[in-house]
């Protein structure tokens, strides 16, 4: 079955001055399928609006140039040494970016499965028949906490350090990052695949989720609605994508 996708998109500044969220979206070269890619920058004044868009150009890039036919571990490894080449060079020429960060959370849909990397807090979920089959593991320091019994995942919710990630490309210059890389084989038509930065974890829990995407509705009511929860409550940018396999 190749994997045939329909999608919804946000991107929104939200209560911020500026946008530090970036995102991309297109198809594969000769038609072998599609990518999808949320990066939110880290620290306002140290261009993490550069930071996001610079990880997103690039990876767009590598995945236009570089067709697998398997996109594993080795091949997100590449990926980010290809990424974190193009950060070295940019603040060899900026110093004064040398501080910039983003995360970065990666699908792609290619034949029959789907392909997942991250870094960072930024989320991907698959969701089938109201449940949640797999969640990328923030690499953050409230989800070491919680995964160390310190916290539970309640708490880690308002925690005074959740923004504080462990993860995250900023050049290999700089400290070079690993992407977890994880490949879902089972893919079934009408699952969903959810990718967020963190500024939607603000107003939408995973209860939540499950609980708009079992409502009877479209998919676009479905992200309006997720939209219009973020528009409320969370303090940071809210980007995202619902896509689902159809």
């Amino acid at each position: 079955m190749k994997l045939m996708p329909t999608t919804q998109i946000l991107n929104e500044r939200g209560k911020r001055s500026n946008n530090e969220d970036n995102i991309i979206w297109g198809n594969l070269p000769d038609n072998q399928g599609y990518f999808f890619a949320v990066c939110d920058g880290v620290g306002g004044i140290d261009k993490g609006e550069v930071a996001s868009e610079l990880a997103c150009q690039n990876i767009k890039e590598y995945l236009l140039n570089n067709v697998s036919d398997t996109y594993n571990q080795d091949y997100m490894d590449g990926m980010i040494d290809f990424v974190e080449n193009a950060f070295d060079n940019y603040i060899n020429q900026y110093p004064e970016a040398k501080e910039m960060a983003t995360t970065m959370a990666l699908l792609i849909l290619h034949s029959d499965e789907a392909v997942v990397a991250h870094i960072g807090d930024s989320r991907i979920y698959h969701i089938r028949n109201n449940s949640i089959l797999f969640k990328t593991q923030d690499h953050s320091l409230v989800n070491e906490f919680v995964r160390s019994g310190i916290i539970t995942e309640e708490e880690a919710l308002t925690h005074p350090q959740r923004n504080v990630i462990t993860r995250a490309i900023q050049g290999r210059n700089v400290k070079s990052a690993k992407a977890d890389a994880h490949c879902i084989s089972n893919v079934q038509r009408l699952d969903y695949f959810f990718l967020c930065s963190d500024g939607i974890l603000e107003s939408i829990t995973d209860s939540q989720l499950i609980q708009i995407l079992s409502e009877n509705w479209d998919n676009k009511k479905k992200m309006d609605f997720i939209r219009k929860q973020c528009a409320s409550f969370s303090k940071d940018n809210y980007s995202a994508f619902l896509i689902q396999i159809d």
